[in-house]
């Protein structure tokens, strides 16, 4: 096997929805605005810019030997595939966790789509449990919930 490569799509609900708040925002400030358009024209490409950054910066990357990834993670961003037992997905990080329940590594979770995540864990061979409630809205639950693939039919 060689090394499967994750990045955040563009195109996900998460990332739409925001790059339309950005423009909306931007688009209600521009036409109501009476002075200063330069400036809120400058805003609107800062946040669009911020909206490119964070959408092609994080990338998940799943070899034979380890998982690595890149973006939005908390320190570390390599981890021996053999440490890691499971994977918790709560509504702001995604976390691996070793056997004892010890933390591995997190990654900010805006962005990736649950077909994403779940690709994640089939390519480590762990379980994913979904701590998510009410759309990330809401607390974290404290047991998750596996998570695994419909059958086909």
């Amino acid at each position: 096997m060689g090394a499967i490569k994750f990045r955040l799509r563009w195109y996900s609900v998460p990332s739409l929805s925001l790059l339309l708040g950005i423009v909306g925002c931007c688009a209600a400030m521009l036409f109501t605005a009476r002075s200063g358009v330069l400036w809120w024209a400058a805003l609107g490409i800062a946040l669009f810019v911020l909206w490119v950054l964070t959408m092609y910066s994080g990338t998940i990357e799943v070899t034979q030997v380890d998982i690595r990834a890149s973006g939005k993670t908390f320190r570390p961003t390599v981890v021996p595939r053999e440490r890691i037992s499971a994977m918790h997905w709560t509504s702001r990080v995604i976390t691996l966790r070793d056997s004892d329940h010890n933390l591995l590594l997190r990654i900010a979770s805006y962005g990736w789509a649950g077909s994403q995540v779940l690709a994640i864990a089939e390519a480590l061979g762990v379980p994913l449990y979904n701590h998510r409630t009410k759309r990330g809205f809401g607390k974290d639950v404290k047991i998750g919930k596996l998570m695994t693939r419909p059958p086909a039919n």
